[in-house]
C-alpha cells in the first residue's frame, strides 16, 4: 500500500467510533467517498477545527459541509456510465511527466463538474474540469478529489505477475488463488504498461500534503 510505503503506516477509523480525540497526533487524514455521508455534524466540526489548526485533509468526492469547505457549493455529482475512461491533465509539478504515463486512461464513473475556488491550486484536470484541487484551510491544507478515486485504484491494479503471467494469492481467501493479471484491470492498456499510475497518484497526493503541513 502506497500510504504505508510513504508514511510508514497509518490508522483506519470506524466512523461510529471517530471522535475529536481520534485526531490527536495525526498529520494527514483521508476521508473516502464511502464515509462522506456518515459523519455526524459534531464529527465534521471536530474535523474542521483539526484542519484549521494545521492538519492535512484529503477528501474523496466531498459532500455537505466538507464540500463547502472545498468551495464546491451544491454542484451535483455527474454519473458517466457510458464513457468511463476519461482523459486527465495533471500539473507537471504535481505529477511529473514520464514516458508511457500519458497513454494511461483514468477510470471513473462518477465525477464533479465544478470550477476551482479562488486561491486554490488545480493539481489535475479531468475532461476539462478540475479533478484534484488543493487549498489552504486555516493553518492547514485541504485537498478534494472530484472523482471516485477508490474505484480508480481498484480498476488499475496492475499487480506483479509471476513468471507464468498469473498473480498468486494476491487476495488470499477473497478471490481466486490464481488470477490472470489482466483480470484485475478495467482496460488492457494498463496490462501493457509497466508504470504504476495508481501508486504514482497516491504518492503525489502524499508528497503534496507533506510539502504543506507534514
Amino acid at each position: 500500500n502506497t500510504l504505508e510505503q510513504e508514511l510508514g503506516g497509518g490508522r483506519v477509523f470506524d466512523v461510529a467510533a471517530f471522535t475529536a480525540d481520534s485526531l490527536n497526533g495525526l498529520e494527514l487524514l483521508v476521508v473516502s467517498a464511502g464515509t462522506r455521508d456518515r459523519l455526524t455534524p459534531e464529527q465534521i466540526r471536530s474535523l474542521g477545527a483539526w484542519v484549521r489548526r494545521g492538519g492535512a485533509l484529503i477528501a474523496e468526492l466531498p459532500s455537505g459541509e466538507i464540500a463547502r469547505w472545498c468551495g464546491l457549493g451544491g454542484q451535483r455529482l455527474e454519473p458517466d456510465q457510458a464513457a468511463a475512461l476519461r482523459p486527465r491533465e495533471p500539473d507537471p509539478a504535481f505529477l511529473p511527466p514520464r514516458e508511457g504515463l500519458a497513454a494511461l486512461p483514468l477510470h471513473t464513473r462518477l465525477y464533479r463538474e465544478s470550477p476551482a475556488p479562488a486561491g486554490a491550486r488545480v493539481l489535475a484536470m479531468l475532461a476539462g474540469w478540475p479533478a484534484i484541487v488543493a487549498r489552504p484551510f486555516g493553518q492547514g491544507w485541504l485537498c478534494d478529489v472530484r472523482f471516485d478515486f477508490g474505484l480508480f485504484l481498484t480498476a488499475t491494479q496492475q499487480g506483479r505477475p509471476e513468471e507464468d503471467g498469473t498473480i498468486h494469492s494476491r487476495y488470499p481467501g477473497i478471490l481466486s488463488p490464481a488470477l490472470e493479471s489482466n483480470d484485475l484491470m478495467v482496460d488492457s492498456t494498463y496490462h501493457a504498461n509497466a508504470i504504476p499510475i495508481a501508486d504514482l497518484l497516491e504518492r503525489a497526493l502524499i508528497q503534496e500534503a507533506r510539502r504543506h503541513v507534514l
